[in-house]
């Protein structure tokens, strides 16, 4: 799996990810639901059946949801029968998500920390 990362067409309030070829879409989608309880929007337009979309805004945009996203994704691709290593999916977002956290602990200005950095807000909390 691979973010979708064509900059003309940047969302902040979304991340898509391509899907293998072998995998539908709306299979994938229907298994993260009903497996994980976790819903993933569709690509649009010429994107449709090529990659899904995790939100992130409002209370979901917190880095602990993306790791929850990431894990029934990966959950779903597996259950579809594709082979994937979830863990090591896993391992890479807290990864991300601890080195935001580090910078944020190590800031001179204690007004500029934030516990929990929201997804996208902070350059240090998420690699551009």
């Amino acid at each position: 799996m691979r973010p979708s990362t064509s900059t003309s067409r940047r969302d902040p309030t979304a991340t898509a990810i391509r899907i293998p070829a072998n995998i539908e879409d709306a299979a994938l989608r229907a298994a993260a639901r009903a497996r994980y309880g976790v819903v993933f929007s569709s690509g649009r337009g010429e994107t449709l059946g090529k990659l899904v979309r995790i939100g992130h805004m409002g209370p979901t945009a917190r880095p602990l949801y993306a790791v929850v996203a990431l894990t029934a994704l990966g959950g779903a691709l597996r259950a579809l029968g594709h082979p994937l290593d979830v863990a090591a999916g896993v391992a890479a977002a807290l990864a991300v998500i601890d080195d935001g956290l580090a910078v944020a602990d190590n800031s001179n200005d204690s007004n500029s920390r934030e516990p929990l950095c929201r997804i996208g807000s902070k350059p240090s909390c998420w690699p551009s």
